[in-house]
């Protein structure tokens, strides 16, 4: 009788399927009788006592977290020179995008942003009201009425699966999509969708979060973080609805681009590399008897961080082989880094026991053959960024033909060679006669794929 009574309250949608009419914003102050929160609450109790009388010990999964949220904020602050708006708020004959008694909701919602308390209960319920003010603004944008009820028997709910797709299930183009602008879609792909963001809405909605710590911290940077992702999300929808029902454009007033798609993430890779790679330089120019090309290492790394800058990232219909490629230089990427910051860590050992005088002969011959094949390495690292760049922009003009598609053996070659330096400079090995060899082989291979 117990599952049974579970069955109809969470059950599918011929139930009364309480968890996701609330969850995914139907339901509206009134609508679920005020009894129902008593008696799930005791269900809860009873699982609990349901398991201790059977000796049965849960295995807890680690809480996922939110950090990514404030993240979001930083590179959204950063990016528009601006804060991200707190205070935000409307009248009644403004919020024409939520139900009547949901507008209450808003209110308390977007004064609690200032206030900085009760985070975790209007996180959740900002995710509700805005996933009720984005149906709403699919439908009128698609026109299709239907997709406003909730769900029957054989028809699944509207949800941000569907609303933030490129295309309608028959196939149609989904026309909420331009509406919403690419800097607006591209935050909520961060914030919803892409694996490597916080997930927020699905981790708060499957009890991944340590929803505690926001209640004893109302300072909770990650949680006060998504509060305002959430609001101010909230508001982008408001703006966009007022736009379309008064048919007028909405230009965007603010821009944002991905920190979590994998296109995104390799950039950020490419820009450690160099900047892993001018720490190391500026530790070695410190020495007299090493003559080190600079300029010419400078002018490189220059040119590789205005190539970045100068880069249009795209993350949205991209071809599917672009994913392998995209993914096969971030693990080139992340190789050559590690294998900087092996070389650096091993320079900065070895060095400090030669001024300890602890070198063995043998050893200050490998110190010596160390400082003869480094300004060779920095070359082979700086060469490695301008190449990945160079295939990176290839990519986004779309200009990865069949022959560059063929590459996936030199790249992993490529991969391998990285991964091999990076053990070879490691302070436990120090191999740098092995060190070489696998810079020159790089660096044939890079000038190999350039051409």
């Amino acid at each position: 009788s117990f599952v049974r009574l579970l069955q109809i309250l969470f059950g599918s949608p011929v139930s009364l399927n309480i968890r996701n009419l609330v969850w995914h914003g139907f339901a509206q102050p009134g609508d679920i009788p005020t009894t129902l929160g008593p008696l799930i609450l005791c269900m809860i109790s009873t699982i609990h006592q349901k398991l201790k009388e059977k000796n049965i010990e849960m295995l807890h999964r680690p809480y996922s977290t939110i950090d990514q949220c404030s993240g979001i904020v930083q590179h959204w602050q950063t990016t528009n020179n601006s804060k991200l708006p707190q205070d935000i708020s409307f009248g009644d004959q403004d919020i024409t995008m939520l139900l009547p008694r949901q507008k209450d909701l808003w209110r308390r919602c977007s004064s609690v942003h200032r206030e900085r308390t009760q985070i975790v209960f209007y996180v959740h319920i900002g995710w509700s009201l805005l996933e009720a003010a984005m149906r709403n603004l699919f439908v009128l944008a698609n026109g299709c009425p239907n997709r406003q009820l909730t769900a029957e028997h054989d028809e699944f709910y509207t949800t941000f699966n569907e609303m933030l797709s490129f295309e309608l299930n028959d196939g149609k183009p989904n026309k909420l999509i331009p509406i919403l602008g690419d800097s607006c879609l591209q935050l909520f792909y961060d914030v919803l969708i892409l694996p490597s963001g916080p997930r927020l809405r699905d981790r708060l909605s499957h009890g991944e979060l340590d929803i505690s710590s926001w209640i004893e911290n109302t300072q909770d940077t990650a949680a006060n973080s998504a509060l305002r992702v959430t609001v101010f999300l909230l508001s982008c929808i408001h703006k966009k609805t007022k736009a379309f029902t008064e048919e007028r454009n909405s230009p965007e007033d603010f821009v944002y681009n991905s920190l979590f798609h994998h296109n995104s993430k390799l950039i950020q890779q490419i820009e450690i590399l160099v900047k892993t790679t001018q720490s190391l330089m500026d530790e070695l120019n410190k020495l007299e008897q090493l003559d080190i090309d600079t300029g010419s290492i400078q002018e490189q790394m220059s040119e590789i961080t205005l190539s970045i800058s100068e880069l249009d990232i795209k993350i949205f219909n991209r071809p599917r082989h672009e994913s392998e490629v995209v993914r096969m230089l971030t693990l080139i990427c992340e190789a050559m880094t590690s294998s900087v910051q092996n070389a650096h860590q091993t320079f900065n050992v070895k060095t400090l026991q030669l001024q300890e005088k602890k070198l063995r002969s043998r050893q200050r011959q490998t110190y010596d053959r160390m400082l003869q094949v480094l300004p060779i390495f920095l070359n082979c690292a700086t060469q490695s960024g301008h190449f990945l760049v160079q295939k990176m922009s290839a990519c986004m003009l779309d200009q990865l033909g069949q022959q560059q598609i063929g590459e996936q053996k030199s790249l992993k070659k490529l991969l391998t060679s990285c991964e091999n330096l990076k053990s070879q400079a490691h302070v436990s090995l120090n191999k740098w006669d092995l060190v070489l060899q696998h810079t020159e082989t790089i660096l044939q291979i890079v000038s190999t794929l350039k051409t």
